[in-house]
Formats: structure tokens, C-alpha cells, sequence
């Protein structure tokens, strides 16, 4: 016979997990938006470059979740 609690932790402990598994996939696609892009020589660069993947930043949530952010 199955303990409530026993049965009660492990959906926990499963939800935990998948929450865990979804947060890495999430961190490894997101990881490569700065790849390949080379340091700013100047501040204007990087203003423009920060713009820039913020922009590719908020398209990509806006895709994923269906929510604006601007």
C-alpha cells in the first residue's frame, strides 16, 4: 500500500524535474543569441549591438509565449 505522502512527493519531486529539464533547454537555446559577435570598439557599437539582441531577445519570448513585452 502507497503512503500519501510517498505518492504526494514524488509528483513534487517529478514536477521539479520537468521544471528543471525545461529550464536547460530554455538556457541552451538562448545561449547562442551572442555567439559569433565580436566585442565593441566603441560605445556606439555597443549600444547598437545591446539594441540589437535585445530586440532578437523580445521577438523570440514574444514568439514563444504569446505575450507582448513592448
Amino acid at each position: 500500500m502507497i503512503n500519501s505522502k510517498q505518492k504526494f512527493g514524488g509528483l513534487k519531486t517529478k514536477q521539479i524535474e520537468e521544471d528543471r529539464k525545461e529550464a536547460v533547454k530554455a538556457l541552451i537555446a538562448n545561449k547562442g543569441i551572442f555567439k559569433g559577435k565580436g566585442r565593441a570598439k566603441t560605445d556606439d557599437e555597443w549600444l547598437a549591438f545591446r539594441e540589437q539582441a535585445s530586440e532578437e531577445l523580445i521577438k523570440h519570448y514574444e514568439k514563444k509565449f504569446g505575450i507582448r513585452l513592448r
